[in-house]
């Protein structure tokens, strides 16, 4: 709801119908709030949304053209992933995993007055947050194959590349299964499962239904 003009109501500063106007109006967020029946609260937390997507399935952004030059073997911004690989070499960040990262610190470009400055491989200025924030990520199930397992490993183990969070197995669900082995069974009967739903004739399904 946009805020009402000050001539519908003909009020001046100091007046008691002002004052009463003004606190029942009501913001468009206020509003949704009133009509969903939620609960309104405040939140200090950031939300931080990071891309999983695989090498081959990864969109970029180019630089404009007066960033670009002949030397430039890279003509794409980095992304989140790109930056996480990049980040300082400072042993403290060896082991930090790729939410973590974005969770407890924060890259700039500008200088800052933080008293601990790390600058990472791209020479972006790193300073570790005041208060942590939450990363997000694409929601992903077992059936969506490497994409799944590769998200998966992006979130669990520290690398500074995609070799490394590959390792030296076939695929990105071998590597996740050899660090989880506890999971193999399980994952098994899952697929089994998903094989058996979508083989079932259509008749069955419409009685299930």
């Amino acid at each position: 709801m946009k805020p009402e003009p000050a001539q519908t109501f003909n009020i001046s500063d100091g007046d008691r119908y002002r004052e009463h106007i003004v606190a029942r109006r009501l913001g468009s967020m206020e509003c949704m709030f009133l009509l969903l029946g939620e609960t309104i609260c405040n939140s200090s937390i950031q939300v931080k949304y990071l891309p999983t997507e695989m090498p081959d399935m990864r969109s970029h952004a180019i630089k404009p053209i007066t960033l670009i030059n002949n030397t430039d073997d890279n003509p794409y911004w980095d992304n989140s992933i790109d930056k996480y690989f990049a980040r300082p070499l400072d042993p403290i960040f060896d082991q930090i995993t790729y939410p973590n990262y974005f969770k407890f610190y924060k890259i700039s470009t500008k200088t800052t007055n933080h008293t601990t400055v790390y600058r990472d491989q791209s020479n972006n200025i790193i300073v570790k947050r005041k208060s942590p924030i939450i990363p997000r990520f694409r929601y992903l199930k077992v059936q969506d194959g490497e994409m799944f397992f590769y998200q998966q490993l992006l979130c669990i183990v520290p690398c500074r590349s995609e070799n490394e969070l590959r390792g030296n197995f076939e695929s990105y669900r071998d590597y996740y299964l050899h660090l989880n082995p506890h999971l193999t069974q399980h994952l098994h009967l899952i697929n089994v499962q998903h094989t058996i739903n979508y083989s079932r004739p259509n008749s069955v399904l419409s009685l299930q239904i």
